[in-house]
């Protein structure tokens, strides 16, 4: 069975991996977005090359077909990427990139079709906490929300050791993290071992 190469930037809210995603894309014409599959209703505002808008009918046939790589349920919405995106991506001469929470890497990494470079981003507590609450339309219940998912996706991270290629600080310029990220995926296309050293991150993350 072939397997797709894709790259993955994940991270907890108020790192900065969609910015670093976003840059990866606009500079590196070979990778491409993939668009996730939703029940969300469409907005008037909605990219339609973001999503594909589906009922939950559709939705759930996708996942008992196998077709969904991976999904989650987020503000009472579904969310998930189809297999036909990431065939799409390479029939087009693409790399796939998405930018997922760790239940996503892990399906992406269990899924016979899929040969993964998940990148983690991370950043010191304080510089999280400053983005969190400058962000457009934060409150502070949302922003308590999300540092509450971020603790629980550090717990976790010790048992994700092997699905991660390597963990990246976000504290230089945009420019640098995203040069980085895409040397690290190179590296991995060329076959050099994995690097990621989780315990140091977290040893970091928690001073």
């Amino acid at each position: 069975m072939n397997k797709y190469p894709i790259l993955i930037v994940a991270g907890p809210s108020g790192v900065g991996k969609t910015a670093v995603a976003k840059a990866i894309i606009e500079r590196e014409p070979r990778f491409t977005f993939l668009r996730s599959a939703t029940t969300r209703p469409m907005r008037n505002d909605s990219n339609t090359t973001e999503y594909l808008h589906v009922t939950e009918e559709e939705f759930l046939g996708l996942v008992e077909r196998g077709e969904m790589l991976e999904h989650m349920v987020y503000d009472g919405c579904m969310y998930g990427t189809p297999k036909s995106e990431v065939e799409r991506a390479h029939s087009e001469g693409k790399i796939p990139l998405l930018v997922l929470d760790l239940k996503g890497v892990e399906s992406l990494y269990n899924n016979p079709i899929c040969h993964t470079c998940a990148v983690f981003i991370y950043a010191d507590p304080a510089t999280v906490e400053h983005r969190l609450t400058t962000r457009e339309g934060a409150t502070e219940e949302k922003v308590r929300s999300r540092k509450q998912r971020n603790l629980e996706d550090y717990m976790r991270l010790p048992g994700l050791s092997y699905a991660f290629y390597h963990m990246v600080p976000n504290v230089a310029t945009l420019d640098e993290c995203r040069d980085e990220v895409v040397s690290l995926f190179d590296s991995f296309m060329r076959g050099e071992p994995k690097q990621a050293d989780i315990d140091a991150v977290i040893a970091e993350i928690a001073k």
